[in-house]
């Protein structure tokens, strides 16, 4: 019988320019990913990346937000959870990109 590849590790950390989303497949620097680390019944190791954006499952949101808990807001819908940017953090993104804006 086969075994099945089963999640042995999840951690938060900020992308690099290596880094890949698994769903989106954006290149996010310096933003949070959640990597699943899996180990496969052929005895190699796969990880798994899924931007701060793309996440939806209630572990991966609650880990980024414990993380980092003045960035983000966290939100249930009617199935699935996301996170967005704290108040704050918003306005300091878009005062930041109006300052650097090229005309």
């Amino acid at each position: 019988m086969k075994r099945k590849n089963r999640k042995d590790r999840a951690e938060v950390t900020l992308g690099t320019e290596n880094m890949k989303c698994s769903k989106c497949l954006h290149v996010r620097q310096n933003e949070p990913f959640y990597r699943e680390v899996r180990y496969l019944s052929s005895g190699g190791v796969a990880f798994y990346y899924t931007c701060w954006r793309c996440c939806r499952d209630e572990e991966s949101t609650f880990l980024i937000d414990q993380r980092w808990p003045f960035a983000f807001q966290r939100f249930q819908d009617m199935y699935y959870w996301r996170l967005e940017w704290a108040p704050g953090v918003k306005t300091f993104l878009e005062y930041k990109d109006e300052k650097y804006e090229l005309t």
